[in-house]
């Protein structure tokens, strides 16, 4: 029985599968096709060996979260978590928000949802401050730069 080999890498995710139960090549392309599109570089090999089955395996791109720097500020003490998948920040969440009264909280809480917003469009820093939350929006963007910059460094 002859059995094909596909490697299949994209800036989404790297698989690798054997097929061995008649498909061959051309289900190697068709899947590869099916699962990144027909932009997707594929290279491909044979070898003739005894398989009597299909045997796919993969490792997808795992989502990964990196905590930024805890940032204290004039008015409290701010950390974020960014969430990378697929090569893109997916989600930025606050985890730890301390003010020094209910006004910085209630500003923080308004404040945040706008520069989540901000930084998943541009994918990145620099983003505006928000208008009244000037210290808020300089220390969100100091530890989401931090977390940028282990995650960059990390792979």
């Amino acid at each position: 029985m002859r059995r094909a080999a596909l490697s299949v890498t994209s800036a989404v995710a790297s698989f690798a599968i054997v097929v061995g139960a008649g498909g061959g090549l051309r289900s190697l392309h068709a899947l590869a096709a099916d699962v990144f599109g027909s932009s997707a570089a594929a290279h491909t090999a044979s070898s003739s060996t005894k398989a009597h089955r299909a045997v796919a395996t993969y490792a997808p791109v795992a989502p990964t979260t990196v905590d930024g720097a805890t940032i204290n500020y004039g008015y409290g003490e701010l950390q974020t978590a960014v969430t990378f998948a697929r090569h893109r920040l997916e989600s930025i969440q606050v985890i730890h928000f301390v003010a020094a009264d209910s006004y910085s909280a209630a500003l923080e809480q308004a404040a945040v949802g706008i520069l989540d917003h901000e930084v998943l469009a541009a994918q990145g820093l620099p983003i505006e401050v928000v208008t009244g939350a000037t210290y808020t929006s300089e220390a969100y963007a100091t530890s989401v730069q931090a977390a940028l910059d282990r995650e960059r460094a990390r792979t």
